[in-house]
């Protein structure tokens, strides 16, 4: 695969280098948004912007070196080995190799090699991850109060469905009190009747009938 042709990167450059920031090399002063490697701002004049240009060539194909904190990427960040980084500078400045250069043609970001991971996470991972903890601690305290509120109609019912059964029962034993007492009143006065009738009837015979201590004397005769 061709290398790239780092000559056409500054067809359009203004005089005078600039610094690339940690990279501590050079870099030349561009008219603004024509740098296609990594730019650095507030470097150079109005108007442009200090573009540092530097080919990374790995295993996964040839790119360029960007600010992948800032810098738009056509196809794939690689970090490379972090002890011989394909890019000068601090992790940010990043291997991008578009999509049209990847050596096995692949265009998802699954060809990206596992030394990404040594980087660390990116802000918009980062963000990410804060993101769906905190979607997670929402959902979670939203069932929660859910199972608190079915727990506490829960209690109310069962509240008041003891208060029904107080009720009827307290209601059952009053009607049978009533009844028993409408029972007794009935009795006492069949009693009271019956004891009158005898009464009658033995009156009307002629008969007395005295009740004495230690026996009765029936018509004269005691027995």
């Amino acid at each position: 695969m061709e290398d790239v042709n780092l000559g056409l990167l500054f067809s359009r450059q203004s005089s005078g280098t600039c610094s690339a920031g940690s990279l501590a090399e050079e870099a030349t002063c561009v008219q603004e948004s024509t740098c296609n490697g990594a730019f650095f701002p507030n470097q150079c004049g109005t108007g442009s912007e200090c573009c540092f240009i530097r080919s990374c060539n790995i295993s996964q194909g040839n790119g360029l070196c960007k600010n992948d904190t800032r810098d738009a990427c056509d196809g794939l960040w690689y970090t490379g080995d972090p002890f011989d980084p394909p890019c000068p500078g601090d992790s940010s400045i990043r291997c991008c190799i578009a999509f049209a250069n990847l050596n096995n043609g692949t265009d998802t970001d699954d060809s990206s090699d596992s030394n990404n991971s040594s980087n660390g996470l990116t802000g918009s991972q980062i963000g990410g991850i804060v993101g769906g903890v905190v979607g997670g601690v929402i959902v979670l305290a939203a069932l929660f109060l859910i199972f608190l509120f079915g727990y506490w109609r829960k209690r109310q019912r069962n509240r008041q469905n003891a208060d029904i059964v107080e009720t009827v029962d307290g209601d059952r034993k009053e009607n049978e009190n009533g009844r028993g007492r409408f029972v007794n009143e009935v009795e006492a006065r069949e009693v009271a009747e019956l004891d009158g009738n005898e009464r009658r009837e033995l009156d009307g015979h002629g008969q007395a009938v005295y009740e004495l201590e230690g026996g009765s004397v029936v018509d004269g005769r005691q027995r």
